[in-house]
């Protein structure tokens, strides 16, 4: 089988913690194909790839965790992120385009939302706004009146920018109709390559100097600079008075430490990382093809993960 030849379509969907992507997916699907959470922590720990059929044609949805995650951070999953489009782009899988979710049920735009989805137009960048569907959720818990207000007040102020570019914007109401037609709509649109991308391969960038990298970066600076400052002043009450709270110097510097780590997340070569850990992965993987007998869509998807390094989806079920 020829994986150039399958040009096999993808989608990815993106957005903060709760604003229903795995939900979608599952009504994109028509059944339960990735976990769904209830509570405010997210259940999205990695991507996941979700095979689908919309409009008679085959293809891959991708489901991601949020920027705002509890438990990962921005660092570990842009470098995640960035490892499967790579993967994508590799292998000659087709992305059709971007879908960006966000519930209409909040009152306010936080500085989370806000930090999201700047990181989500840095990956897209200005060459791929024409094949992004910015998309509100949530519509069965607001009345009409408020939630479009608040889609107004999206579009007018915090959109505006990618709108003017051609993304377009759309609204899921929770079925299965709706769902499908927003990822039709995707499918339909030619293929593209983001600009984080672009900048991996033709611009032969390692992550932290990408626009999202060095976005997600300079805020990691940020912190650091405000931990070893609270360092410095805690150093300071010990030095005059003997003592001090141990427990809040070892938060600190477990902090400072993880901002470091994240930092150097950043520094990856992703290209050649991936690379370098498919020629490892597939080999294993593929010598137990002769015990499976599973569908072109999920050798598919397999081949995928394993290139972005990710679980595939047979070492997945058998956790």
């Amino acid at each position: 089988m020829s994986l150039r030849n399958n040009r096999l379509p993808m989608i990815m969907v993106m957005g903060m913690t709760g604003s229903g992507k795995s939900y979608f997916i599952n009504k994109v699907a028509g059944k339960q194909m990735v976990k769904e959470g209830a509570s405010l922590s997210s259940c999205t720990q990695y991507c996941t790839i979700s095979c689908v059929s919309v409009a008679g044609m085959g293809a891959l949805v991708v489901d991601t965790p949020g920027f705002d995650d509890t438990v990962r951070s921005d660092a570990d999953i842009l470098n995640e992120i960035a490892r499967l489009l790579i993967g994508q782009i590799t292998l000659g899988f087709e992305l059709k385009g971007m879908i960006y979710l966000h519930k209409i049920t909040d009152n306010r735009y936080t500085q989370a939302a806000g930090n999201t989805f700047e990181i989500f137009k840095r990956i897209c960048g200005t060459i791929a706004m024409e094949n992004v569907m910015l998309v509100t959720s949530h519509w069965d818990h607001v009345d009409e009146q408020t939630g479009t207000s608040r889609e107004r007040e999206l579009q007018e102020k915090f959109w505006a920018s990618m709108i003017e570019q051609g993304s377009q914007i759309r609204r899921y109401y929770g079925d299965i109709e709706s769902a499908r037609g927003i990822a039709a709509e995707v499918l339909l649109k030619k293929p593209v390559m983001l600009q984080l991308q672009d900048e991996m391969i033709h611009g032969n960038k390692i992550l932290d100097k990408t626009a999202a990298g060095s976005y997600i970066d300079h805020n990691l600076i940020r912190k650091k600079t405000d931990i070893e400052i609270e360092l410095k002043n805690l150093e300071e009450i010990y030095l005059q008075h003997g003592e001090g709270d141990e427990l809040d110097w070892k938060t600190r510097t477990t902090e400072l430490w993880d901002t470091e780590r994240q930092r150097e997340n950043l520094r990856s070569d992703i290209v050649g990382e991936a690379e370098s850990e498919t020629r490892t992965r597939r080999s294993t993987w593929l010598a137990g093809m002769g015990r499976i007998i599973i569908g072109s869509l999920t050798l598919a998807v397999n081949l995928v993960l394993l290139f972005a390094g990710l679980p595939t989806m047979d070492e997945s079920m058998s956790v």
